[in-house]
């Protein structure tokens, strides 16, 4: 009789444990900032003040394609580098050219439970718990569950692009979106080389522009407003980058 009672206090409290990790994560993820989670997955350590690292990501050798994509050392491990803009890896605009490294994109896994997509994140060779706080974990994550969008919906895979409202854009580049006052009236009061501004960055890579729309762009000063903190609706975001590519 008592060793089947501590045989069932065993499994209670290992039955306790369990829920109690359960519940400790799940908090975390609700409190998941996504704005920030997309800050770090175009370049996480701009965001966490941490150290961009000099050798090749871990799985940067297990790329399928290995001649299109010859970066080296910290591109290797930026989120982007690997799962696209548009968050489709080698379904999306990252399929051909020079970034092709032919893994798979993010996209198809915003329906993934939380705890399972931060495990992902800190073990085996994808673990980046040495790069990227739990908070940090816990921001990417509440980024991909709920931050995704379909960027196909607004921008032709082929031809580049935007299928918004240009008019509106306007408007709220000039207003609401807090574009006019960094980029100026012509788009090109920061210069991104070359005399290129914002919107030669929208017409050559629409899908950076659209997420740097959507979320801002890590470690710039000043700050880059983030539309979606800003309450801006995506139709409002696709408007300011098809204003974007007149400039």
């Amino acid at each position: 009789m008592k060793k089947r009672f501590t045989m069932t206090g065993m499994f209670i409290m290992v039955g306790t444990l369990i829920c109690v990790i359960s519940v400790f994560y799940g908090c975390i993820f609700l409190n998941g900032d996504l704005v920030r989670g997309g800050l770090l997955y175009d370049k996480w350590w701009n965001v966490n003040s941490g150290t961009a690292p000099t050798a090749d990501h871990p799985l940067w050798d297990t790329r399928p394609d290995t001649e299109s994509n010859t970066r080296t050392g910290s591109d290797t491990w930026r989120c982007k580098e690997c799962h696209g803009w548009d968050y489709m890896g080698v379904d999306g605009a990252y399929g051909s050219g020079s970034h092709r490294t032919d893994f798979d994109g993010i996209y198809d896994s915003r329906n993934k439970g939380a705890i399972e997509l931060a495990n992902f994140l800190k073990t085996g060779d994808h673990d980046f718990s040495a790069n990227l706080s739990d908070q940090d974990i816990a921001d990417v994550v509440a980024f991909i569950t709920g931050g995704l969008i379909d960027m196909n919906l607004y921008i032709d895979l082929s031809t580049k692009e935007a299928n918004g409202d240009a008019t509106n854009g306007e408007t709220l580049y000039s207003g609401s979106g807090q574009c006019i006052s960094c980029h100026g009236t012509d788009g090109k009061l920061i210069d991104f080389g070359d005399g290129e501004g914002v919107g030669d960055l929208a017409i050559g890579n629409p899908w950076e522009t659209l997420h740097k729309i959507l979320f801002g762009h890590p470690g710039s000063s000043p700050e880059m407003p983030s539309a979606v903190e800003n309450g801006l609706s995506t139709d409002d975001q696709v408007d300011i980058l098809t204003y974007c590519q007149t400039l």
